[in-house]
């Protein structure tokens, strides 16, 4: 289990080395023909030996060109000063050496071509951290995930979450692996006193679980924290339920619709053949949306504003004139508490309806139907719930022609008899 908090400190090495004044790489030399690579792998290398099979340190190899005909003189130096090794390769061959090396301390480890004219082959810095770093008061933490999360550095703020471990009541070094999904984002040792947090971003509606792992005093890996993360930051496009297409109403119309709890809704009302709201108009509709309060933009739509209900729905009431028209809704999200950035969706799918003038009232005691209910609806155009069928009033009409004009011919033939 040691292996799976090892370091790998190659970047420390250029900083390091490059301060030192010191040019170096750690893959192909730039002007000579040799080259070293290093291993990333520094605890439980094998030696191939029998009395020693595993060493920690680090392990690299150095190669001869085959393109030349000499063998290359080479050495060796630990921190600037030690020489650890020298030799020689044949053209074409290579060396492959594992060097010891102590815990918790950085090492670096140049080669050089110790010919006339050579110089140094490439250089690193080395550091092993293999021994378990067991730390009882170190909390491991994993944050909400945030539309707008910050990274702490220049990449700007995007969401996201964060590890952290925080070892400052700690009174030794503590090992620690950030896991996020499958992936190990990070590892290594916080020292007493010091916080590691690294920010991780997130992709819209992902989700994965993240963990922070350390280790016992026996060095067996144990689990501080872990979590499920995921984010829905783009607001998601609103869906009119009410009217239906076609459906014919009577005023006020009211106008339902289904989306995400908590998003912002701007319903706009229009003619419906001048409705076509492009993504920029949508936009301006929940810029011009006010609660409570409906608002004629200057294209002439009516945009009422309203929030996603706990349930997931909407409604608005509009009250319209007779006429054909159209109705659409967009969403907004808020991405932080502040209220910035936020997402606005698409536009929902343009439902057409009509709206008719309400039946006229009968005088008390009269004949023929009673009053509408204000706002309700029905398909293909004939009014619903009305308590009046056209088709039903105009067959008792004729009904009663037919027998009166019957009744009137029996009593004409009665007289002339």
């Amino acid at each position: 289990m040691r292996k799976l908090f090892t370091r790998s400190l190659s970047v420390l090495a250029v900083a390091a080395l490059a301060s030192a004044g010191v040019a170096f790489t750690a893959g192909a030399a730039q002007a000579l023909p040799a080259s070293v690579t290093f291993s990333d792998q520094n605890c439980d290398i094998p030696t191939g030996g029998t009395l020693i099979p595993f060493i920690d340190g680090t392990d690299l190899t150095i190669s001869n060109a085959d393109t030349v005909d000499e063998a290359l003189s080479y050495s060796i130096v630990l921190n600037f000063s030690n020489t650890y090794e020298q030799g020689t390769i044949a053209a074409g061959g290579e060396r492959h050496i594992t060097i010891p090396l102590p815990e918790d301390s950085d090492t670096t480890v140049q080669v050089f071509d110790t010919s006339e004219g050579g110089g140094l082959i490439g250089g690193s810095l080395q550091s092993v951290n293999c021994d378990p770093n067991y730390s009882p008061e170190a909390v491991a933490t994993i944050a909400n995930a945030s539309c707008v999360f910050p990274t702490g550095g220049i990449i700007p703020p995007s969401p996201g979450f964060s590890f952290t471990l925080d070892n400052s009541a700690g009174t030794g070094p503590a090992d620690y692996e950030f896991v996020a999904g499958d992936t190990s984002v990070e590892s290594g040792v916080v020292a007493p006193g010091d916080v590691r947090t690294r920010a991780w971003s997130l992709s819209e509606d992902e989700s994965l679980n993240a963990t922070i792992s350390s280790v016992n005093a026996a060095g067996e890996v144990v689990l501080l924290a872990s979590a499920t993360e995921s984010v829905n930051c783009e607001a998601d496009t609103p869906v009119i339920t009410s009217p239906t297409e076609g459906q014919v109403a009577l005023s006020p119309v009211t106008i339902t619709g289904t989306g995400t709890v908590g998003d912002e809704i701007a319903v706009a009302v229009g003619d419906s053949t001048t409705l076509a709201p492009t993504s920029e108009q949508a936009q301006g509709f929940l810029a011009e949306a006010v609660p409570s309060t409906p608002v004629v933009t200057g294209d002439g739509f009516t945009v009422y504003a309203t929030t996603v209900g706990a349930d997931g729905t909407f409604t608005v009431t509009a009250a319209l004139d007779p006429g054909d028209y159209g109705v659409t809704a967009v969403a907004a999200r808020e991405a932080a508490e502040d209220g910035t950035p936020a997402s606005i969706s698409d536009p929902s799918a343009i439902v057409r309806f009509s709206v008719v003038a309400a039946p006229v009232t009968p005088p008390a005691g009269g004949s023929g139907a009673g009053s509408v209910p204000a706002g309700t609806v029905s398909s293909g155009g004939t009014l619903a719930n009305t308590g009046f069928d056209p088709m039903i009033g105009a067959g008792s009409g004729l009904a009663l022609l037919v027998v009166g004009g019957i009744a009137l011919a029996l009593i004409r033939r009665r007289r002339t008899v």
